[in-house]
């Protein structure tokens, strides 16, 4: 009977552990571009120093009129924000996707916030 009890309790734990910890936060898509229907081009985690284009997509909608860019280069152990950029948004909308200047090489986390929490975030690289 202990040992039912025992057991019970670890399963509950562990399913309160996974749930609190597991992040809702989507990832931040880097890309070249968009295209007409406003799906991505050429997208992934490592480009040329310029501009980029990131996407923030959600399941619904962002219910707000403005998002926070928080762009930082990591660095070692440290981040430091090199950047932050004020994104008009329509709040019905789901996706949004913006121009990024990025033209320092190095290993940069963009972070995506509305009224101060991250939504999504993505870590992107870049090359000379």
């Amino acid at each position: 009977m202990i040992l039912h009890d025992l057991k019970k309790f670890f399963v509950i734990w562990t399913l309160i552990i996974t749930t609190v910890s597991c992040s809702s936060e989507k990832s931040v898509l880097f890309c070249e571009g968009i295209d007409a229907k406003g799906a991505g081009v050429h997208c992934g985690k490592k480009f040329h120093t310029g501009e980029v284009t990131a996407i923030v997509k959600q399941e619904e909608p962002f219910e707000d009129k403005k998002m926070e860019i928080v762009v930082s280069q990591i660095a070692g152990e440290e981040k430091i924000k090199v950047q932050t950029m004020k994104i008009e948004l329509d709040p019905s909308k789901k996706q949004k996707s913006f121009n990024v200047p990025m033209y320092n090489p190095g290993t940069f986390q963009v972070d995506a916030m509305i009224k101060g929490k991250v939504i999504s975030k993505g870590t992107i690289t870049l090359v000379e």
